[in-house]
């Protein structure tokens, strides 16, 4: 055998033991996701001979799901500047609420958002709404 072949021969026999162990290994119980807590920030940045700019993008998300209730809240915001003059300053916020304490199909639901934005010449915007639901297809396994 060459060199060659030795080396990918170690890779496979070093690998084979993770494979049988992942393949072997088994998941909870219960592995649905009942918390969840998101950020991601991504931006760019832009250098040229006849200006600059940048523009930034950050988001936070947070849920909580159980049987008896489900809310889940994010929010965002952008700022942006071209040739050192603001071009955003955009920020957003959304809560939303399920609540099933009552009888069977019915649950009680929630809505708010929040808005305030420099591009869109936004001050500031509040919605909420409130309401009562019901299930026609209530199924576990779709």
């Amino acid at each position: 055998m060459t060199e060659s072949q030795n080396k990918k021969l170690r890779s496979l026999l070093a690998t084979l033991p993770l494979v049988i162990v992942f393949s072997a290994s088994h998941a909870q119980f219960n592995d649905s996701t009942n918390h969840l807590v998101g950020f991601s920030s991504t931006g760019v940045i832009n250098k040229t001979n006849d200006g600059d700019s940048y523009v930034l993008n950050n988001n936070v998300r947070f849920g909580v799901r159980r049987k008896d209730v489900s809310v889940n809240a994010a929010s965002g915001w952008i700022y942006g500047e071209q040739n050192d003059r603001r071009t955003n300053n955009d920020f957003n916020a959304s809560l939303d609420f399920n609540l099933y304490k009552t009888f069977k199909h019915f649950y009680y639901w929630g809505l708010s958002t929040y808005e305030k934005s420099f591009s869109l010449k936004i001050n500031d915007r509040f919605q909420a709404g409130l309401g009562v639901a019901y299930n026609i297809v209530d199924k576990k396994l779709l």
